[in-house]
């Protein structure tokens, strides 16, 4: 994705000074990839959004005026979080990504094409490529912006669909924060950044991969688009032997990215297909699988392999939350994995 941040050294400096104060909103998302402060409103739109299509802007109240914003950026999404303690009103080129906006504090009102919708605590905004677009924001305001390569998106949707869809993928500007779908991507996308924030060991690149994977098909299922009653309807199940061969791969691969595109290689069906089957005749989904065959390899780590910590362990075997996998391994074996290391290497 062309987002690669362009930081000029005045830009740097300026960077530098703003990190020595304390900013009047905690930059409590995504703290460790700042991107930019600034208190000069034309530094704000030419030389700090510029290079992410900004080409006119404006500010309420120069007085008091304080922006900024952090950005990370992973293969296939990116994940942004900024705001300005002043109104403010910025016009933007055509955007090669898909872009969702979900407002933290404030209220924004976002145009696209000639329609605009409202982002505050209930509503979110979906910016589609190729549309020219305004985002105006009320003082004090600041959000939390999804960007998705396109044709990953399009690439799931045809692999959940199991064909090539016959009509192109186009999105509601509007969504409802209050649908179930919505709120678990935002829950997602607010996890997401927290694993980012913390001060642990760098995610393992097969959790990266499958965190991508699941925004990209939390993104689809939570906002309306031209594809929704394919993707809703029921379709076709998947044979107990085609359950079977995924179960197969990722019993041989557990230690790798389980990939929606590696499933349906192995299958021959289609995403949907398989993991609806999965749930009538599982019980879970494949991922769900995938976490009970690496918790299995957990626990035979700690019991025969010394000098390994817990937490080389979770990361090993595709955990990247120390917490989450502490949890996860006392529910499926009924003891903590630092029980399970103590009592094997005390006997």
């Amino acid at each position: 994705m062309h987002l690669e941040p362009l930081r000029s050294r005045k830009a740097d400096r300026e960077l530098s000074h703003w990190r020595t104060m304390p900013p009047e909103q905690p930059l409590e998302l995504l703290h460790r990839y700042p991107l930019f402060r600034t208190t000069d409103p034309d530094q704000l739109i030419h030389g700090h959004l510029g290079p992410y299509g900004a080409l006119r802007g404006e500010v309420g109240n120069r007085d008091g005026f304080a922006a900024w914003g952090n950005l990370l950026l992973l293969p296939s999404i990116a994940l942004g979080f900024g705001g300005s303690t002043v109104a403010t009103s910025v016009e933007y080129s055509e955007v090669p990504q898909y872009r969702f906006q979900v407002a933290r504090r404030g209220a924004a009102e976002i145009s696209v094409g000639g329609v605009a919708t409202t982002i505050d605590r209930d509503h979110a905004s979906i910016i589609s490529p190729g549309y020219l677009h305004r985002i105006a924001c009320s003082d004090d305001h600041d959000r939390l912006s999804l960007a998705l390569n396109a044709r990953a998106v399009e690439r799931t949707a045809m692999l959940l669909l199991g064909v090539k869809p016959k009509i192109p993928l186009a999105f509601d500007i509007a969504t409802d924060l209050r649908n179930p779908h919505a709120r678990y991507l935002q829950d997602l996308l607010g996890f997401l950044a927290r694993q980012f924030d913390s001060d642990a060991a760098s995610l393992p690149p097969l959790v990266v991969r499958e965190l991508e994977q699941a925004v990209i098909v939390a993104f689809l299922r939570a906002n309306r688009n031209s594809l929704s009653h394919l993707l809703e309807s029921d379709g076709r199940e998947a044979a107990l032997y085609e359950i079977h061969r995924a179960e197969q791969y990722i019993e041989a691969n557990w230690d790798k990215a389980i990939t929606i595109d590696q499933l349906v290689a192995v299958t021959n069906v289609s995403a949907r297909a398989l993991f609806k089957s999965f749930r009538k005749f599982r019980g879970y989904s494949p991922m769900g699988f995938a976490k009970s065959v690496r918790l299995r390899h957990a626990r035979r780590m700690l019991a025969n392999i010394p000098g390994l910590s817990v937490t080389d362990v979770a990361f090993r075997c595709g955990f990247g939350n120390l917490g989450h996998f502490s949890k996860d391994y006392r529910e499926a074996f009924d003891e903590l994995p630092s029980q399970t290391q103590s009592r094997a290497w005390q006997s």
